[in-house]
């Protein structure tokens, strides 16, 4: 969410500190491209009061998921952070205090090919492991709310030995992984079919 460079820099740092090099066999049921928050693209670029670099991790994640799931903005646009963001600013898709409005997510598109389902927000770590795989393989979007809730990264897996260990892509550190028992403490599920 935001990231004052002061205390950005101590997140990253510990963060880098915390983090394990995932070693073993990664189970990755569907590939999505990694896109960066702070990106010279689209980094400064506004939310509503802050930009993108500095709130826009959850907005990067779900552009991720878009663009892997081959859905574009109105049929046409292919999502990234910064034409999701003038497509969110467009469509009432923000608070006034930069939050991202998930239920706005589904008019992007085709009616059903983006759904923000009645399980979509968990604000705590309540899902069991088992689900969370279990969604992945179905195709579920899982975005899971890290760092003590302070940022957003789109899981793609598992690792096979150690499933503790989920596989992301995060749009704000330089990080492939974090542990779902010791990380993770709430999810953003998003039920997307492109293509």
């Amino acid at each position: 969410m935001e990231h004052r460079y002061g205390l950005y820099a101590v997140v990253l740092a510990f963060s880098c500190l915390l983090a394990t090099e995932a070693t073993g066999t990664p189970v990755i049921p569907y590939h999505y491209p990694l896109f960066k928050q702070c990106n010279d693209t689209w980094g400064s670029h506004l939310m509503v009061t802050k930009t993108i670099c500095a709130v826009g991790c959850l907005m990067s994640s779900t552009s991720m998921a878009l663009n892997g799931n081959g859905i574009n903005i109105n049929s046409s646009t292919p999502v990234n952070p910064g034409s999701l963001n003038t497509w969110l600013r467009n469509n009432n898709g923000y608070d006034g205090t930069n939050d991202f409005y998930e239920e706005v997510l589904p008019k992007i598109s085709s009616p059903g090919n983006v759904v923000w389902p009645k399980d979509g927000m968990h604000k705590t770590n309540d899902l069991k492991l088992q689900t969370v795989q279990l969604y992945l393989e179905k195709g579920r979007v899982m975005i899971a709310n890290v760092m003590n809730g302070s940022h957003f990264v789109l899981v793609t897996g598992w690792e096979q030995e150690n499933e503790d260990t989920l596989f992301v892509n995060d749009p704000g550190f330089n990080l492939n992984n974090y542990s779902y028992s010791q990380d993770v403490v709430g999810w953003r599920i998003f039920d997307m079919e492109g293509y």
